[in-house]
């Protein structure tokens, strides 16, 4: 007789259930939290059985990990291709103002579309919103692998348009602004959807976000 374990044991080769769970993570994760969360809820909603979750992740607690992991390697890896990079800012002379609008710009639109586009989930940025107001231990991953670099970035930008130091605690102020008009569109989104008339945020709805909130970035960082 075939021992009742060994049957249901997940599959060492990989049949997609690890990625199922972490999908199925970051919907239930982000919609309650970690602690509002059960083993057995995230095993249906995966469609795995609920012994796959301490066999591939240890225990809820690691698939939280991974799930949180992968939102950090997504949008650092979305923002380095649009310039914002996990080294230190490059040492050169002073650049114009042009040109350190028009990165500031670039840098803010993409930011705003890797967390508003239609293609981007929600409920990743639903997490990142939780991780801010009551951090766990990942939110270590998130701050370096996506939020310092991005803050960093910002901070060098404003300082070089404001002939300041990138950690002067104006600058630093100046940024985290941005950074949270930005996510004010996912805490305080059905907010805007009524005010807007719309019942969600499209391809045209992120592109006009974002181009106002690069323009408002640039026009709060100039100097006056």
């Amino acid at each position: 007789m075939m021992d009742d374990q060994a049957h249901h044991a997940p599959s060492p080769t990989g049949d997609g259930t690890r990625e199922r769970l972490i999908k199925a993570g970051l919907y239930l994760f982000a919609t309650h939290g970690l602690e509002g969360v059960r083993t057995r809820t995230l095993a249906e909603k995966a469609g795995a059985n609920q012994s796959a979750i301490p066999y591939y992740f240890g225990g809820k607690e690691g698939v939280y990990a991974a799930v949180i992991q992968e939102i950090a390697d997504d949008l650092a890896q979305t923002l380095q291709k649009g310039g914002i990079g996990t080294s230190p800012p490059p040492k050169s002379k002073p650049r114009g103002v042009d040109a350190c609008a028009s990165e500031l710009r670039k840098i803010m639109k993409g930011f705003v579309l890797a967390i508003l586009s239609p293609e981007a989930p929600l409920e990743r940025a639903m997490l990142i919103v939780r991780e801010q107001l009551n951090p766990t231990k990942n939110f270590d991953v998130l701050f370096d692998r996506f939020i310092g670099p991005l803050h960093q970035t910002l901070c060098r930008l404003v300082a070089e348009l404001q002939s300041s130091g990138p950690d002067d605690m104006h600058v630093v102020i100046q940024a985290h602004a941005l950074v949270g008009q930005a996510l004010s569109f996912v805490v305080a989104q059905e907010a805007f959807l009524r005010r807007a008339r719309l019942t969600k945020i499209g391809h045209a709805e992120s592109e006009k976000v974002a181009d106002t909130l690069s323009a408002m970035a640039v026009a709060a960082a100039l100097p006056r």
